[in-house]
């Protein structure tokens, strides 16, 4: 069997979910390699970036950005297909796709981190990834340090954790819907 995938990402990424995802649908090996600030001078210095998930190949080759992981991986390992075949559908998957990357993750950040016992996990675990060897008190102490969130000011900002969609991407995404419900 070959070596499996290194995939450097975190549990708390929305993007490393998407790949994780992708990879077990697909039938791909892979090892989680915790994000740390050593793995990830690691990575800038293979593919000059720092961000989740990074793939690093058996072959020693470096993929970055999730879209074009898995648009790498359906290339090299078309079966089975996760993405449409039609040209057209295809488009769709990728616009689809493109939308919810660029403009649905930051709701989704707010709506999984923005719950009390969620915001807790989450500054304890950017506390544990910057300092290792901290114990979970010097975690949280130093996750809400690190955080660069103000938890409290969004939600006084969103109140019910309401999105507004504005313009451009207001029109999408009514399309999109108004897409779907024509196709079914």
């Amino acid at each position: 069997a070959a070596a499996p995938l290194l995939v450097y990402g975190t549990d708390c990424s929305y993007f490393t979910g998407k790949l994780e995802a992708y990879l077990r649908a697909k039938g791909i090996a892979y090892r989680l390699v915790p994000f740390s600030h050593s793995n990830m001078d690691r990575c800038a210095r293979h593919t000059g970036v720092v961000q989740v998930p990074q793939v690093e190949c058996p072959d020693g080759t470096w993929l970055v950005y999730t879209t074009l992981i898995i648009d790498h991986f359906e290339r090299v390992r078309p079966e089975p297909a996760l993405r449409p075949r039609v040209a057209s559908v295809g488009f769709v998957s990728l616009l689809i796709e493109d939308f919810g990357d660029e403009w649905l993750w930051r709701p989704a950040m707010h709506y999984r981190w923005n719950v009390p016992e969620n915001r807790d996990i989450a500054i304890e675990e950017f506390g544990r990834l910057s300092v290792p060897d901290a114990t979970p008190e010097e975690h949280r102490a130093i996750g809400e340090k690190l955080a660069l969130v103000d938890f409290e000011a969004a939600g006084r900002i969103s109140g019910a954790r309401f999105v507004v969609l504005k313009g451009g991407v207001a029109r999408l995404h009514r399309a999109l819907i108004q897409y779907m419900l024509d196709l079914h």
